[in-house]
């Protein structure tokens, strides 16, 4: 009996310490009151007072202190005239003063600071601020301006007259080219003059030139000009001149139109039978000896064998040939050439052409009287 007691008093005492000590603990742990988060503060008031610029307040004043006495009294209205007379006269009367009757004066409206300060107004820049020239200028002409209808009608009128003149000098060409070859047009005369000078000329026997030839509307010859030559350019441009003076006197067919010829003109020498002078030689088919041109006779010496390709048609289809080798033997004389160049003088031979022929424009009247009497040099040939 007496243990049990005492275990019972031993477990009171340690649930009593226990409960003892986590009590302590839980004061320990827990936050003084002074360290707690404080609550929301109470919202803040703030009183805000507007006030009067001083420059405005002084613009007031100004204003009110000039305005003359009727003026204030016509803003107070119908019967709240000042009751003291001298108060009627006193510009500095106070706003607001009492009548007689009792009646409380209206103030005198102030003017607004959005309306007192002028606001600034957009200045806009000239036409010659700008660079344009005088402001009273036009940019355009007016719709119903009577010299706006006449430049109209001079465009249309000028339009007309060049779409004319294209028309009339595409018919003259066309016409130009056809009787070119057919041998009637102005090529005819020009050729006969330039083969005649150049054959007795001092040109260079082998050589060309291209000369151009102007004619007016007329057909007068107005121009012979050395355009391009491949050596002897001043014996060439005295042939030109040569040959503008032997046509000075003719009237070259043309259709109607200033025309432009080029002609081109070629100058060699041969033999009767067209042969080149000169004898080409050769030995063993080396070249010894060269002629005078292409066309010159040959005269070859033991010529070597050689292989040759000679086409044949192909007897499954005649429409395509077949090449085949061919063997030449060795050949101890041989040559080529015309026995009736045996002996015969070489002569000149001149050929000439016509490579371009052109149908102008008629030159305007102001050109044609600036160049009156006055004859532009020829402008310089070209050597190859």
């Amino acid at each position: 009996m007496h243990r049990e007691r005492q275990r019972q008093l031993t477990a009171l005492v340690c649930a009593g310490l226990l409960h003892g000590a986590l009590g302590l603990t839980f004061f320990a742990l827990s936050p003084p009151k002074s360290l707690e988060a404080p609550g929301e503060p109470p919202p803040a008031e703030l009183q805000v007072e507007l006030l009067r610029s001083s420059a405005t307040t002084a613009k007031a004043d100004a204003a009110t202190t000039t305005a003359p006495p009727s003026a204030k009294l016509a803003k107070l209205g119908p019967g709240k005239q000042p009751a003291n007379p001298a108060e009627r006269g006193d510009s500095e009367a106070a706003p607001g003063a009492a009548d007689e009757d009792g009646d409380w004066g209206e103030d005198i409206p102030q003017a607004k600071a959005e309306d007192s300060e002028a606001e600034p107004k957009e200045k806009h820049l000239t036409l010659t601020e700008l660079g344009v020239g005088d402001p009273s200028a036009h940019w355009s002409m007016p719709k119903g301006d009577s010299r706006s209808q006449r430049s109209g009608a001079s465009r249309k009128r000028k339009r007309k007259q060049q779409l004319e003149a294209r028309i009339e000098r595409e018919m003259a060409q066309k016409a130009l080219e056809r009787d070119v070859k057919r041998g009637l047009g102005p090529g005819g005369p020009v050729l006969t003059a330039l083969e005649g000078v150049t054959r007795v000329s001092s040109a260079p026997i082998r050589g060309y030139a291209v000369f151009q030839v102007t004619t007016d509307a007329g057909g007068n010859v107005t121009g012979v000009q050395l355009m391009e030559s491949d050596g002897g350019t001043a014996q060439w441009a005295a042939v030109g001149q040569q040959v503008r003076r032997r046509l000075g006197g003719q009237r070259l067919r043309v259709a109607g139109k200033p025309t432009r010829l080029l002609v081109r003109s070629e100058s060699e020498e041969s033999l009767p039978s067209g042969a080149d002078p000169g004898l080409a030689i050769d030995a063993f088919g080396i070249p010894i000896k060269k002629g005078e041109g292409k066309k010159s006779s040959k005269l070859s010496i033991l010529t070597p064998p050689q292989f040759v390709e000679v086409e044949v048609p192909d007897p499954g289809n005649p429409k395509k040939k077949l090449k085949i080798p061919m063997f030449v033997p060795p050949n101890l004389f041989g040559g080529a050439g015309d026995l009736s160049d045996i002996g015969s003088k070489r002569r000149r031979m001149v050929h000439s052409r016509i490579l371009r022929a052109d149908a102008l424009a008629p030159p305007k009247k102001d050109s044609v009287r600036k160049t009156e009497g006055r004859q532009d040099p020829p402008a310089a040939p070209r050597e190859d």
